[in-house]
């Protein structure tokens, strides 16, 4: 798993948000699986760290939570909304492929630890509707 967080500034406002981007490499598949969306902060038990990342039009998402060290992220797949869509990357027949990626027997929850921006940067490319 890699996840990729971003703090944009919208278009013609003054409206700043967070985006993410992650990427999922399953076992019992060949493919790279890819999510995006954007992350709010949510005041309910049932997220463990208190942020959501969710895909729209109910795409599910995780749950994100800094170390207290601040060099790892602890990505939850066990939320209320119980896992995440994922798919191929951009433009190659989305629609038909994705599927849902949940808690299971490889975990709920994952650590992962920072690394520099270039290896995310074909998680971002992957996800971008521009490439």
């Amino acid at each position: 798993m890699r996840f990729s967080l971003r703090y944009d500034l919208i278009p013609r406002t003054d409206v700043k948000e967070y985006h993410f981007a992650m990427s999922v490499k399953l076992r019992t598949q060949a493919k790279t699986l890819y999510a995006s969306g954007q992350c709010d902060a949510k005041d309910d038990p049932g997220y463990p760290a208190g942020n959501l990342c969710y895909v729209d039009c109910d795409g599910g998402g995780v749950s994100i939570q800094k170390s207290t060290a601040g060099e790892s992220l602890y990505v939850y797949l066990k939320t209320p909304v119980d896992g995440i869509l994922m798919g191929p990357p951009c433009g190659e027949g989305k629609a038909a492929k994705e599927q849902w990626v949940r808690a299971g027997t490889d975990g709920a929850q994952f650590v992962l630890d920072r690394a520099a921006a270039a290896i995310c940067r074909p998680i971002d490319k992957a996800t971008s509707p521009h490439g």
